[in-house]
């Protein structure tokens, strides 16, 4: 049996593999082919690396704060951090590297000329950064949306969380902005979930809120008029690709509540996903229940309710980033 998994698994090798899959992929056994390549976004990258509820990789946003703040906002925050981790973690065997591998050095070839597809980031059967720190910060700066992985048959892992920082000499007002960027950070590239509150339930949006079980790590609150908050509905519902007249029904069952809208990010840690439909797009398991227990439980206390006027959020992580982007356009038309 154990002869017939193996042939089956190494004819699969060659196939890109969603992420969950590839883990199970590995747990079978370390006697499989020791290297998989595949692809995925920095979003999901960074979503995996969590260790006991806490961002892991404090490294990743050190160096994407010190890239960020000496390329685009001209600013000497950043760096001073960057230096600080690299002196300690090389206190008793000094750091020097080329300029050409230094991080100025990988973000600026990376800006000409890419990632370099011939070196992958390596992670382990779990997706924890194994090495490629500065490469993935340098990814995010330059806007890439795709990152080539290699993922090795191990569970070793290198973890950079607060108590190390501490250990590090790091004070109270760094490991502050540390967290406030990891917190924008993830926003931004849609880490963070949203979870909207339509007008219909908002009177119900602090219950509704509490009931959902993670954190919530930003929340914005909306007042449209009429008209825009039409726009604003068709611009969320156009991501999913909703039939029109679907989102006319949607529309005209809350055309007479208050046009008060409540966008919730919260913290699923790490989004359960399977494929959906004929584009097999990833959509988070976790999500999908979240959105069932909360309409199941308030249906009842929505006047002439129908389906979906409760709660929606969305299905991945691009979808997060272009919830971010709609509200803020929205909230900037004020």
């Amino acid at each position: 049996m154990k002869k017939l998994i193996y042939k089956i698994l190494a004819r699969l090798k060659k196939i890109v593999l969603f992420p969950r899959e590839v883990v199970n992929y590995f747990s079978i056994g370390k006697h499989l082919v020791n290297n998989t390549h595949s692809k995925v976004s920095p979003a999901l990258l960074l979503a995996f690396q969590y260790e006991d509820n806490e961002f892991s990789r404090k490294d990743v946003i050190i160096r994407y704060l010190a890239l960020k703040d000496k390329f685009i906002n001209n600013d000497s925050k950043g760096l001073p951090l960057y230096q600080k981790l690299m002196s300690e973690r090389f206190k008793e065997k000094p750091f020097h590297n080329k300029e050409e591998d230094s991080l100025d050095g990988v973000y600026l070839n990376m800006k000409t000329n890419g990632f370099n597809k011939d070196f992958p980031i390596p992670v382990n059967s779990s997706f924890k950064l194994l090495d490629g720190s500065h490469r993935l910060a340098a990814a995010i700066i330059n806007g890439i949306e795709e990152l080539p992985i290699c993922i090795v048959p191990t569970r070793n892992k290198v973890l950079f969380k607060k108590e190390l920082l501490k250990q590090y000499n790091f004070n109270r007002d760094e490991l502050a902005l540390i967290k406030k960027t990891e917190e924008e950070l993830f926003l931004n590239l849609g880490v963070y979930f949203p979870i909207i509150i339509w007008p219909t339930a908002y009177h119900l949006k602090n219950e509704i809120e509490l009931d959902l079980g993670f954190e919530t790590k930003c929340k914005f609150e909306l007042d449209l008029d009429a008209k825009e908050f039409t726009a604003f509905v068709r611009e969320i519902y156009k991501i999913d690709d909703i039939a029109d007249w679907k989102v006319d029904k949607k529309l005209e069952a809350m055309t007479s509540q208050q046009n008060k809208i409540s966008v919730i990010f919260i913290d699923f840690l790490l989004p359960n996903y399977r494929k959906k439909g004929i584009n097999q797009a990833l959509i988070s398991k976790t999500g999908e229940k979240l959105k069932q227990d909360i309409r199941t439980k308030y249906k009842q206390k929505i006047e002439n309710y129908i389906y979906d006027i409760i709660i929606h959020t969305g299905d991945n992580y691009l979808h997060s980033k272009k919830i971010v982007e709609i509200t803020r356009s929205f909230l900037n038309e004020k």
